[in-house]
């Protein structure tokens, strides 16, 4: 799933090691098939035996996950794929062939008594029933869900797009280069995530010379290999794609259409050698597919491209991204469903924090009404400044006494100086400590002497 370097290529764009909380209270959609899949391995021999029952231990996993953006205050919309995309069947064809492959293998390893268990994981496949299972399971529990009319990729960056979400959950890395404002990563149980900020595509050095940096970077995603291009150029990582496109760009052909009609000036007579047939159409085609694959327009309840059809054309020009014609289904449930999206809050959601979640603050009932927050420009991400609740001070009153305290300008009690005697009181007993300790010194002193003399004297 996704572009093999991508994150290691735009290292600029990616924060590691941070938390789920980054974002409370914000509005994200979840990349669903990412979720399931992650929870079919953890239920992967039964999964793979039995295909046609849903997974209790999917939809736990699923569960799980829910709870814990609930936790934070984050609004999760569940998105899932539709129909199988055209543009998409060598790859699911690829897929199918090695899911059967590891299949076989681990219905032997289990007659042999052997371990099967990685290979029941590369045998995983989702069927409808697990999918429709935790779509209900989804609905049960009030959270939203939208099925796309093919990818849920393709509708996952359409809501960012449209700023309806603030950022997407996902694993796969092609959500990326289809233009996804924020993309959350690498999700863990404890909240731990990597954030993928595309706001800071321009900090990547390689890109620095082109104009619209996203892209010629997802030129060079497509020519590498991805969903829709899966064997890639011959020979081209992306490092030398864009090494490659950057000729392209000096000289002014823009369009992967037009590098593809002069590729015996950009490619050598060995990349040459290795070319296939359609090749370049099929690249062309690939790059069709990340513009105008349809997707579900919540606001209007249509269904409509990611990007608008050229002038004249159709989804009959653009078979391999989808067709219209042939998602009546989806169409018509539209009308039937309130799709009442919530706003994103355009990363100003309010910053929330309970007392337990930061040891060095004392809590109390008025905990909350206490913490501030300061935003600073960092992709959205919100800093917490903290403004200490001093209304512990009543609470201190209660232990001894009102009339040991003198009132302030807010409100509150101040503690007099002589009131707390925490630091006086570990004072005196020091000293009385040092007091004993002397005068037992001085005692066995006596004594060793009153021995001496003693000795002296027989």
């Amino acid at each position: 799933m996704g572009i093999s370097g991508l994150y290691d290529f735009i290292t600029a764009c990616v924060s590691k090691n941070k938390s789920i909380s980054a974002i409370r209270g914000q509005v994200v959609a979840i990349d669903m098939p990412c979720w399931v899949h992650r929870g079919a391995v953890q239920d992967a021999q039964n999964v793979v035996m039995y295909p046609e029952k849903s997974s209790e231990k999917i939809n736990a996993f699923c569960l799980k996950r829910l709870e814990l953006l609930k936790k934070h205050n984050i609004t999760p919309i569940c998105v899932f794929d539709g129909e199988k995309l055209p543009s998409k069947k060598a790859t699911n064809d690829q897929r199918r062939a090695r899911r059967e492959e590891n299949r076989q293998r681990a219905i032997t390893a289990l007659k042999n008594g052997e371990s099967a268990w990685n290979y029941f994981i590369q045998a995983i496949r989702i069927s409808p029933a697990i999918t429709q299972g935790v779509k209900n399971m989804c609905k049960e529990k009030g959270y939203m869900v939208i099925t796309a009319p093919y990818e849920a990729d393709a509708q996952l960056a359409w809501l960012s797009r449209e700023k309806r979400v603030d950022a997407v959950i996902t694993e796969d890395s092609d959500l990326f280069i289809f233009g996804t404002n924020r993309l959350i990563t690498k999700l863990q149980d404890d909240g731990k995530c990597q954030i993928v900020d595309l706001a800071r595509i321009d900090k990547v050095k390689e890109l620095e010379k082109f104009d619209d940096k996203l892209r010629w970077f997802r030129y060079a995603c497509i020519m590498q290999g991805c969903d829709y291009f899966p064997k890639g150029i011959p020979g081209f990582g992306l490092k030398t794609s864009v090494k490659l496109l950057l000729r392209a760009f000096e000289q002014n052909d823009h369009s992967l259409r037009a590098i593809m009609d002069k590729k015996d000036s950009y490619f050598n007579s060995k990349q040459l050698a290795k070319w296939e047939a359609n090749m370049a159409e099929k690249i062309v085609q690939a790059e069709d597919t990340f513009y105008y694959q349809l997707i579900v327009d919540t606001k209007n309840k249509t269904v409509k491209p990611f990007q608008p059809y050229p002038e004249g054309k159709t989804d009959c020009d653009y078979p391999q991204c989808g067709s219209i014609q042939t998602i009546e289904d989806v169409r018509k449930s539209l009308k039937e469903k309130d799709m009442n999206i919530p706003e994103a809050t355009g990363g100003k959601a309010e910053v929330k924090m309970e007392a337990k979640d930061d040891p060095m603050i004392l809590q109390s009932p008025n905990m909350k009404n206490s913490l501030k927050r300061k935003s600073y420009d960092d992709g959205g991400l919100r800093k917490k400044e903290f403004k200490p609740d001093t209304s512990w001070r009543l609470n201190l009153a209660n232990a001894i006494g009102k009339e040991s305290l003198l009132p302030v300008s807010n409100g509150c009690l101040k503690p007099m100086k002589s009131v707390v005697p925490g630091r006086k009181l570990e004072q005196a007993e020091t000293t009385m400590r040092s007091k004993y300790f002397r005068y037992f010194f001085f005692c066995s002193f006596c004594f060793l002497l009153g021995q001496i003399f003693a000795c002296f004297m027989l």
